[in-house]
């Protein structure tokens, strides 16, 4: 073979590593991307320092009202 065939040759090997690498970090990243948005649905949300506190649904503060439901 001449050079440039090899040096075709060994751009195509190197094509195919660089693919192939690519997959397993996609795959990788699907995984992490899955576990981060299950760690963050068990974290709660943070109340607003202005929310009054309560011990039950009565103490509740209406701040607001749409018509029709009472």
């Amino acid at each position: 073979m001449n050079k440039t065939k090899m040096k075709k040759k060994k751009k195509l090997q190197e094509a195919k590593e660089v693919s192939k690498n690519i997959k397993e970090s996609k795959s990788q990243l699907d995984l992490c991307q899955e576990k981060l948005e299950t760690f963050l649905m068990e974290i709660p949300n943070i109340l607003s320092s202005d929310v009054p506190l309560g011990e039950s649904e009565e103490d509740n503060l209406l701040v607001y009202r749409k018509r029709g439901y009472s």
